[in-house]
């Protein structure tokens, strides 16, 4: 588990830059593991609306 832990410092850097972003994001993502959530997040929720919209 530990093999793939993101560095400390890496998620500093992430919280310092929301701290002082002029205009913030909603949400900030830190390491290649969450990056790939997020993104296999997005690809779910657009085939469910593919799939939702030949049903309508």
């Amino acid at each position: 588990m530990t093999e793939n832990a993101i560095h400390p410092s890496e998620v500093s850097k992430v919280v310092v830059g929301a701290v002082t972003a002029g205009n913030p994001e909603f949400r900030y993502v830190v390491g290649k593991d969450a990056i790939t959530i997020m993104d296999a997040k997005k690809t779910f929720r657009k085939i469910i609306r593919t799939i939702y919209k030949g049903m309508i």
